[in-house]
């Protein structure tokens, strides 16, 4: 007698499967949306930090250039666009001509990023001093009407004291100060923005 035994799936077997699958898509989705905001701000910060380090190279830049080649070279910037670039200043001309070295191109900033403040003030003072106030009144005058403003870098290897902000899309801040007896440019701790923007500000 021959018999024959037919294996039929239980109801719920299919059930079940569909259950787990839906399960692990649902637990995949968590962890995306989990981790979602935490790439989103680690986008946000490499731009912040790749704009500073790029802007600390060009202030650097300058200082070198007007030290090694015995001119005033400039970090002018347009604080509305986002942009700077490097000038110096030709006395055959009598005026800032662009520095078409490549590091003296026209750059512009992460659209997440833009800058937040900035402060210049004089220099280190010298014969020159008072013609350099006059030159941070008119600067002052211009940045009013053009959001354009710049720092510039002595042949001695002085440099006008400036505060530049940057600030992220998410409200982070990173703020490189310009010092003025050495030209050189340094990114500030964050708890000591206030007291040197203060400081700057002072008549």
């Amino acid at each position: 007698m021959s018999r024959h035994f037919c294996h039929e799936p239980l109801a719920g077997d299919g059930g079940r499967t569909l259950l787990e699958v839906m399960l692990v898509l649902a637990l995949l989705v968590l962890l995306a949306a989990a981790a979602a905001p935490r790439l989103i701000g680690s986008r946000r910060e490499t731009a912040l930090r790749a704009a500073t380090r790029a802007l600390l190279a060009a202030c650097e830049h300058a200082h070198n250039e007007a030290v090694l080649r015995a001119r005033h070279e400039r970090v002018d910037m347009d604080l509305s666009a986002g942009k700077y670039w490097l000038t110096y200043f030709d006395p055959d001309q009598g005026e800032y001509v662009p520095d078409n070295t490549s590091m003296g191109q026209e750059r512009t900033i992460p659209q997440t990023v833009s800058f937040q403040t900035v402060v210049v003030g004089v220099g280190a003072g010298g014969p020159e001093a008072q013609q350099r106030r006059e030159e941070s009144a008119r600067r002052a005058s211009a940045l009013a009407r053009r959001e354009i403003t710049f720092v510039t870098f002595t042949p001695q290897g002085g440099a006008d004291w400036a505060a530049i902000v940057l600030e992220g899309e998410d409200g982070a801040k990173r703020t490189i100060e310009v010092q003025p007896l050495t030209g050189r440019a340094r990114l500030v701790a964050e708890e000591d923005v206030p007291a040197l923007l203060e400081m700057m500000r002072k008549p």
